[in-house]
């Protein structure tokens, strides 16, 4: 899968229902590589928030408005390389990728080749793999200065046939708005708007929704987040 050399393409948000490139199997082995490179407008890869597995390689290169990858950040199984470089914007890895780096090193099998992070933006968490994992647990603001804890926004129960809630987590004050789509990208409803801080819970109320997958999204500072629910009924 190739998204590449678009020069007006400002996000990849057509992809939210995308789980997997490939797989990795015993019957076919490693197949399914996602590059996405040359895109000078992108500026963000928050479509991408229902990716969990990459068959083969994931590669992110010379995407110059890209600043982060914080919508990679289900991604558990990479069955080869991940290879991160020349993104000249890209300040932010720790949220997108943290979770799967911290996993490979406790668990080398979470990523199957090398892992390749550099020549991206100087001043932030992207410039190895040891500053990535150094930075996983918090996210700068680079707008407020804050440091915002990187407890992944999370929705329970899910699938949920009444109610749910919405929980994340901030060390410090910022201003926070949770919306929730449906999957072709209709806002549904404002679940939060207003200035928060600490652990937080978001109640929501889906008996008057139809079934279906429903995606909420947070916005708090510079963190963006998105969850996938699920309605039943």
């Amino acid at each position: 899968m190739y998204v590449a050399d678009n020069a007006s393409l400002t996000n990849v948000d057509g992809f939210s229902s995308l789980t997997s490139v490939g797989e990795v199997s015993s019957r076919m082995g490693e197949w399914g590589h996602l590059f996405i490179g040359r895109n000078a407008s992108l500026m963000n890869v928050d479509g991408l928030s229902s990716l969990t597995s990459v068959g083969e390689s994931l590669h992110i290169s010379e995407n110059a408005s890209l600043t982060n990858v914080d919508g990679l950040s289900s991604v558990t199984s990479l069955g080869d390389d991940l290879y991160f470089t020349d993104n000249p914007a890209l300040a932010r890895c720790a949220v997108g990728i943290g979770p799967i780096l911290a996993r490979n090193e406790d668990d080398a099998s979470a990523i199957g080749g090398r892992i390749t992070i550099r020549d991206n933006a100087a001043a932030g968490d992207c410039t190895s793999a040891a500053s990535v994992l150094q930075a996983f647990g918090v996210l700068t603001s680079a707008d407020e200065h804050t440091l915002l804890a990187a407890v992944p926004l999370s929705a329970a129960p899910n699938p949920a046939r009444s109610s749910a809630r919405l929980s994340f987590a901030l060390d410090q004050p910022a201003d926070v708005t949770v919306t929730l789509y449906d999957l072709l990208g209709r806002q549904v409803a404002v679940l939060a708007d207003e200035r928060m801080q600490g652990s937080i819970e978001v109640p929501l109320d889906v008996s008057q929704f139809p079934s279906g997958v429903y995606v909420a999204r947070l916005v708090a500072g510079e963190r963006v987040e998105t969850v996938r629910l699920s309605v039943v009924r």
